[in-house]
């Protein structure tokens, strides 16, 4: 995807999460969205919340980041950070 208000294309933030993996990090990364734009005081854009789990996670599910990191990424470790116990 293209870039925007310099912010880095879906490609280049996949083979970002990948080699934090591939460096053993997997514990330490956290999945999030946001209205990109806004804090710079440019108008936002039109990718919504949802692009996340629409458009990013399958890409890096194509870039083989496996099951168990997704897991992971967007259970696991926000669960962690926010304190949640099971």
């Amino acid at each position: 995807g293209a870039a925007f208000y310099g912010f880095a294309p879906h490609d280049e933030r996949v083979a970002l999460v990948r080699g934090l993996i591939d460096a053993g990090h997997v514990n330490r990364i956290l999945l999030s969205a946001s209205a990109t734009g806004a804090s710079f005081g440019v108008p936002g854009n039109d990718v919504p919340y949802t692009a996340l789990l629409t458009t990013f996670v399958p890409m890096l599910r194509q870039a083989g980041v496996s099951e168990a990191d997704l897991e992971q990424m967007l259970v696991g470790n926000p669960a962690a950070w926010l304190g949640v116990r099971e």
